[in-house]
């Protein structure tokens, strides 16, 4: 499996701009260290994202969501977090948690799942889940949201 390894100097590289808009295109992404993201980012193809241990801090800056991503850490510990300011998962789109820790607020539309790790939405403690099974988190997301 070839994975792309994105560190504080190279992220930019990875980025494709389009007028306003900044995507991080397809592919199979592992940091190497602690990151922060200076722009909203777009995903709109399959992303697979090893934390391994490290950060990914988007500061003010949010995640648009329309293909899918997935979040694990590979690390021993599982220590490593990943943390949109807003995050907008649209209809169709999938948005998965394996482990590692996602703070975020979220606009779901599309499919997300916490199958590890946890989810912490920023907003005042709306949600925290750390549970290995799916179908906790969508029993909680359901009796919260409706």
């Amino acid at each position: 499996l070839f994975m792309i390894e994105l560190d504080r100097n190279n992220l930019e590289s990875y980025l494709l701009r389009d007028g306003t808009k900044v995507y991080l295109p397809g592919g199979n992404y592992v940091l190497l260290d602690d990151i922060t993201v200076s722009d909203t980012i777009i995903i709109d193809e399959t992303v697979n994202l090893c934390l391994n241990g490290h950060s990914m801090n988007f500061g003010t800056n949010d995640l648009t969501i329309n293909g899918t991503l997935n979040v694990c850490d590979c690390s021993e510990g599982e220590t490593g977090s990943f943390n949109p300011y807003n995050t907008m998962n649209n209809e169709g789109a999938f948005f998965r948690i394996y482990s590692g820790k996602v703070t975020t607020d979220t606009t779901t539309e599309g499919y997300m799942l916490v199958a590890g790790g946890s989810l912490i939405e920023r907003s005042g403690s709306k949600l925290i889940v750390h549970n290995k099974s799916p179908y906790i988190f969508i029993i909680l997301f359901y009796i919260i949201f409706y």
